[in-house]
């Protein structure tokens, strides 16, 4: 008997500008934030997948959440003020 673990993963899609700084900041802001919460069902070294023709991200996790809020601190990312609660939009940016 074995049991296969299914791999969990975020993408950042839809990436302009500086790819490479945009994944090693995240994955130094990623990175304090395990670091920080102790838990332990999450792996360090964060790894990912650049791919500059698809423009996007493939991070070894679930992140969405962390994700958001860092694109959030950065400016990138704007919460609506309405009755939804998933209804947010991004921000057209270049990543510098």
């Amino acid at each position: 008997l074995y049991a296969q673990r299914m791999r969990r993963f975020s993408l950042l899609e839809l990436i302009s500008g500086d790819i490479w700084a945009l994944d090693q900041d995240l994955k130094d802001y990623l990175t304090k934030r395990v670091e920080s919460s102790g838990d332990k069902s999450r792996e360090l070294p964060i790894l990912s997948q650049v791919d500059e023709i698809k423009r996007h991200i493939l991070i070894d996790g679930e992140y969405e959440e962390w994700i958001a809020d860092f694109l959030k601190e950065k400016g990138f990312w704007e919460e609506k003020n309405t009755r939804r609660k998933n209804n947010s939009t991004r921000k057209n940016a270049e990543y510098t």
